[in-house]
């Protein structure tokens, strides 16, 4: 049942970004209705419930990038721009080629992830104490857009487009506010920026913008979490964006953001250790859900 779904949400999104020339708040509705499917799966289809939860969350981003655009996008574009990972109109054309230090990138960091993953898994070592648990899978989240960006790129080569890192070395943040704002998911962080943020902005509310573009990444990362474990879980997503917001806010107006770099650095670290778990516990608990 499950590939019949995310199809049937696959389909709306298509029309959804045929009429947003011409239709933008219906194409906009179109896309929120296929937030509905997950509920249309049995409880017991865990990771099936889960899929289809990001699936159309990433439909609705990218419906609502295309009913923004001015720029007179074609038909076939605003069709690839759907399905595409990254922004197609912004990946300039370059000589079609073999990216080779980026897929072998993306290949490393591919087999970081495996054993990270492997760890943090159920199947992993027997007896693991839960932090050890919560650190491999932070690596193996870490690793995944590392994963992503790379052999993404290696593609987008191929066939002669180009497109820059989504990773910008976030390991190497000395604030929170540089670690979101400038080097973690490049794709999520422009399409808030766009669609959140510089809104906000534009009216005199950077602050209220921050955490708005909290706010929203949260809701985008909790939903898969609600429709498969429920509303205690899913706030314990949410929770960690709203701290990372509040801090994101706080680090700037007491100077922490200034901080020189090597303290910088242990400061963004220690959010993370600390605040981790509100993320990891429902991906572990999420994980330990899928059957065997």
């Amino acid at each position: 049942m499950t590939p019949a779904v995310l199809l049937a949400v696959g389909l709306l999104g298509a029309a959804a970004v045929g009429i947003a020339p011409r239709a933008r708040p219906l194409a906009r509705a179109l896309a929120v209705v296929g937030l509905c499917a997950p509920w249309l799966l049995p409880h017991e289809e865990v990771l099936g419930r889960a899929v289809a939860a990001f699936v159309p969350a990433v439909v609705l981003m990218k419906v609502f990038d295309v009913a923004a655009d001015r720029s007179g996008l074609t038909a076939g574009e605003r069709l690839l721009h759907l399905v595409a990972m990254y922004d197609v109109r912004r990946t300039p054309r370059v000589r079609p080629g073999l990216d080779l230090r980026g897929v072998a990138v993306g290949a490393a960091w591919c087999a970081w992830c495996g054993v990270a993953f492997w760890i943090a898994s159920p199947a992993g070592p027997a007896e693991l104490p839960l932090t050890a648990r919560y650190a491999a899978a932070l690596v193996g989240v870490y690793g995944m857009l590392e994963v992503s960006d790379g052999l993404g790129r290696g593609a987008l080569r191929l066939v002669g487009l180009t497109a820059q890192r989504t990773q910008n070395r976030p390991h190497r943040s000395r604030s929170l506010g540089e670690f979101w704002g400038r080097r973690w998911n490049g794709l999520v962080r422009d399409w808030l920026g766009r669609h959140v943020f510089r809104p906000a902005a534009r009216r005199g509310h950077p602050a209220l913008g921050v955490l708005a573009a909290f706010a929203v990444s949260g809701a985008i990362h909790a939903y898969p979490v609600l429709v498969t474990l429920g509303p205690a879980w899913a706030s314990c997503m949410l929770g960690f964006f709203g701290v990372h917001g509040a801090l994101t806010i706080g680090e700037r107006k007491v100077g922490l953001d200034r901080l020189p770099e090597a303290a910088g650095r242990g400061w963004t670290v220690a959010v993370f250790v600390v605040t981790g778990p509100l993320f990891v516990a429902p991906v572990l608990r999420l994980w330990d859900a899928i059957p065997a």
